[in-house]
């Protein structure tokens, strides 16, 4: 789904858009675009918003009033339903917003990548990615692999947003290992445990994999990473050797 004229954002508009996924599924929204009027010093969405709510409009819980020129993170609704709720005033207009909705069962999409299967990532706009049951406790015992892959011609860059992981010695119970390619032949770029942001990381070449592991005695929120894919050049440094113990 798109905002209204898509890339051509009209003045003065108001639009709601209902999804109500099958019975016994949840509503996941994946953000492909997103460029809305914000309010760069009051820092707030008083001119052009998108509301997005858990259930029906007005009476559910509000999960996001988003505006500016990132991606917000991915939403899942608790029920079958969710509501889109969009505004714009007569002042400035933007490209507006590309969104992708789908509707799977809760638990599979809090588990993707830890099936025993790698969960790739490849939207060209980019997106965010976080542990398993994120912002809840992550599981015991988990097992996930993600492979990030950039178009011909760009690299993976990686932000943390949030990072909260059992932190030990030499990252040896709870760690997210990354890699500077596929896992099975990567250069290991860091082993990542603690309660800090890790520093950005980017890959040589259009892959980079991670493998998040977690034991059977303690668990916390976990991660939330940022990805994007870009030309070499320009973005933040990372370090010349593999970063681990992150405190």
């Amino acid at each position: 789904m798109t905002s209204p004229l898509f890339q051509q954002l009209p003045q003065q508009r108001r639009l709601q858009m209902a999804l109500q996924a099958p019975l016994g599924k949840v509503v996941h929204l994946e953000f492909l675009s997103f460029n809305v009027e914000s309010d760069e010093y009051v820092k707030n969405c008083s001119h052009d918003a998108l509301f997005i709510y858990d259930g029906y409009f007005p009476y559910g819980d509000i999960l996001g009033q988003l505006c500016g020129h990132s991606l917000p993170e991915n939403q899942i609704s608790s029920g079958r339903n969710m509501t889109l709720h969009f505004v714009s005033d007569y002042g400035l207009t933007y490209s507006g917003f590309k969104i992708r909705y789908s509707f799977n069962d809760s638990e599979a999409i809090a588990l993707e990548g830890c099936e025993g299967f790698t969960h790739i990532y490849d939207n060209p706009s980019g997106g965010n990615m976080t542990s398993p049951m994120f912002p809840k406790n992550y599981p015991n015992n988990a097992d996930c692999k993600w492979l990030f892959v950039a178009p011909a011609g760009k690299v993976v860059h990686v932000e943390f947003l949030s990072f909260n992981v059992e932190l030990s010695s030499d990252c040896n119970y709870d760690a997210l290992v990354v890699y500077d390619g596929v896992e099975e032949d990567g250069v290991l770029l860091g082993q990542l445990c603690g309660h800090s942001l890790p520093m950005n990381q980017v890959s040589s070449s259009r892959n980079m994999a991670m493998h998040f592991v977690s034991s059977s005695y303690m668990s916390y929120s976990g991660f939330q990473i940022r990805y994007s894919f870009n030309y070499y050049g320009g973005l933040a440094s990372k370090s010349s050797k593999p970063q681990a113990a992150i405190v």
